[in-house]
């Protein structure tokens, strides 16, 4: 990607899929490869100050900067002054003074920019996204940045407008391919179908969970070596009950505490009823018509909180 000039890659899965192990291993390549590496979380919210920060930093680090880089530097303390200025336009100029300062740190060393927290899909997130692009065509430059699954599909426009990226999937683990995970974590061989199994249902097979419960699991002895077989995994004292790592349960409870009213009445009805029901049987329980609930239907599928059966319903 670094001889394509330019390249942009966008890491796209779940909460939970193990986007953050993969980042942290990238990062680490690029430290011992000694290229310039530049790491951040831009929040939707604050992207300006975020860019600003970032830009002046890896502006600093440039060796010999010269009188361009020095005049864009001055620039861009000008503009975290600029506070009448609409957030949209100081972006703008942002992406003027982006290329002269990447550009003089590719001449050093391929750079390799890791943007993080494009989690909600604000346009002014996706237009900083955007500018980083634009102001890295032609030069020895790698952006990275990880994407929710949601976010990326959300609209026409959005995926229109990295098209031409290369996605890297990172969709949920299948009960086997958990076997042979949980093995690699423990450097051990795949534990029995029963524990993949149950490891399978309490993570819902996202890497990032899964190495979660399984540290945990060891930390408590209740997965350990079976018998005289050291490469071989087992539970200590039967399986029991395996709740989901805290991290899922946070990340649940969060995204619980955000969602309206109505999507919420929507989940727990969902979850009295087993986990499916027919859109006619929800809007029976809920006392709704089947049009009125279909905005909420939608923005949970949309969101990934349900699976949608065109035929039966969530």
């Amino acid at each position: 990607h670094i001889e394509r000039e330019g390249g942009l890659v966008l890491v796209v899965g779940p909460d939970g899929s193990g986007a953050s192990h993969l980042l942290q291993a990238l990062q680490t390549e690029v430290r011992d490869r000694k290229w310039a590496l530049v790491s951040f979380s831009m929040p939707g919210d604050d992207v300006l100050p975020v860019l600003l920060r970032v830009l002046t930093e890896t502006a600093k680090r440039v060796s010999a900067a010269s009188v361009e880089v020095e005049l864009a530097i001055a620039a861009l303390a000008r503009l975290e002054r600029a506070s009448w200025l609409p957030t949209a336009e100081c972006l703008e100029l942002v992406g003027v003074h982006a290329r002269t300062i990447i550009a003089a740190r590719a001449a050093e060393a391929p750079v390799v920019l890791v943007v993080r927290g494009l989690e909600r899909g604000a346009e002014l997130e996706m237009r900083a996204l955007e500018l980083l692009r634009q102001a890295s065509l032609g030069l020895p430059v790698l952006l990275v940045a990880d994407v929710r699954q949601q976010v990326l599909g959300q609209s026409a426009v959005l995926a229109a407008r990295f098209e031409a990226a290369q996605l890297l999937s990172m969709p949920p683990l299948r009960q086997d391919e958990v076997a042979h995970y949980v093995g690699s974590i423990l450097y051990r061989r795949p534990p029995p179908a029963d524990v993949a199994r149950r490891i399978h249902h309490a993570t819902g097979g996202l890497p990032g969970y899964i190495h979660d419960l399984v540290r945990d699991l060891v930390g408590k002895g209740q997965l350990r070596a079976r018998g005289s077989h050291s490469n071989r995994l087992g539970w200590a004292n039967g399986p029991g009950n395996l709740d989901p790592p805290m991290a899922a349960q946070l990340q649940v409870r969060t995204g619980l505490a955000g969602l309206p009213a109505d999507r919420r009445r929507v989940l727990e009805v969902l979850a009295i009823l087993g986990g499916e029901a027919s859109e006619e049987n929800l809007a029976t329980v809920l006392a709704r018509t089947e049009h009125e609930l279909a905005p909420a239907i939608a923005h949970l599928a949309a969101d990934g909180w349900i699976d949608r059966d065109r035929r039966d319903g969530p």
